[in-house]
């Protein structure tokens, strides 16, 4: 997975962690920041600062493959929704 700058074309760095591939992503804010999201078959969700491409969480708790990812806002906080096998 790679975070490209769309107005300059080279992308800003490849982004790693995840040790299946990628099915589905996601892009929040955080306290105003761009936050991207990414759903693995590895079972993990991760979460990454957009502006900087540090990673700041990696989620558990399915015992399957993820195979979807949705965000939205509850309660003016930003939440997602997977989905696994």
């Amino acid at each position: 997975m790679r975070i490209w700058d769309l107005a300059t074309g080279p992308h800003h760095v490849p982004v790693t962690g995840h040790t299946d591939s990628v099915c589905a992503v996601a892009i929040t804010r955080i306290d105003g920041r761009p936050y991207g999201l990414s759903a693995s078959g590895d079972g993990t969700l991760q979460v990454r600062d957009l502006a900087t491409g540090a990673h700041t969480a990696t989620l558990t708790g399915h015992t399957g493959s993820l195979t979807d990812l949705a965000v939205t806002d509850l309660d003016g906080r930003p939440h997602a929704l997977t989905t696994s096998n």
